[in-house]
């Protein structure tokens, strides 16, 4: 099961379930379907399109990552988000 450190709790089962366990992830949903690009790195195939309620996923609305990484990664997007508006309204002309 996910968790946010090597001794910390099961985080419960939510991700991806690979070969034997479930692992922390992401992946889209659009249109009925789940889209995963990134499974590969838990063993499985590279891409994999399937309807939503595969029994291999399990959405959840708990960020897995560590504290650390929730805080820069929010301090990156607080950084990039700015420009990334500017060149957006330019490229739209606004």
């Amino acid at each position: 099961m996910p968790r946010h450190s090597e001794n910390g709790p099961d985080l419960g089962p939510l991700g991806f379930h690979g070969k034997d366990r479930w692992e922390g992830h992401a992946w889209v949903e659009a249109g009925g379907y789940i889209l995963d690009i990134t499974a590969d790195q838990f063993g499985a195939s590279p891409v994999i399109v399937v309807p939503v309620g595969d029994e291999r996923y399990s959405p959840g609305d708990l960020d897995t990552a560590l504290p650390v990484h929730i805080a820069n990664r929010i301090k990156a997007v607080d950084a990039i988000w700015p420009l990334w508006l500017a060149c957006h309204d330019q490229a739209m002309g606004r």
